[in-house]
């Protein structure tokens, strides 16, 4: 899903955060910041990226690079065509 994270994190910090606005306009004020509290907090610690085991733990990838990777080619591009500058100086507001 986005940024990685699992679609019933996004929809568990969707719905805390909804009741919690929910709550704040037509309940006790406690409850609905209570809601909206926990509902940021499971936003902000979900697990993102194709590394879902939490954060922090990418290190472990860093420290162990795969040795059985080929290195990358270099990329050959043609140089760019050569163009005449270009004539920005205009005698009168017609040639502009």
């Amino acid at each position: 899903m986005f940024f990685g994270t699992s679609r019933w994190l996004w929809i568990l910090s969707g719905v805390l955060v909804l009741l919690g606005f929910g709550v704040l306009a037509l309940g006790p004020r406690w409850i609905g910041l209570l809601l909206l509290v926990i509902g940021l907090i499971v936003f902000a610690t979900a697990p993102t990226g194709p590394n879902r085991r939490g954060r922090g733990t990418a290190t472990e990838e860093i420290q162990a690079p795969s040795a059985s990777q080929p290195p990358p080619l270099p990329s050959i591009a043609p140089p760019p065509p050569h163009r005449k500058p270009l004539d920005i100086e205009a005698g009168d507001p017609s040639q502009v």
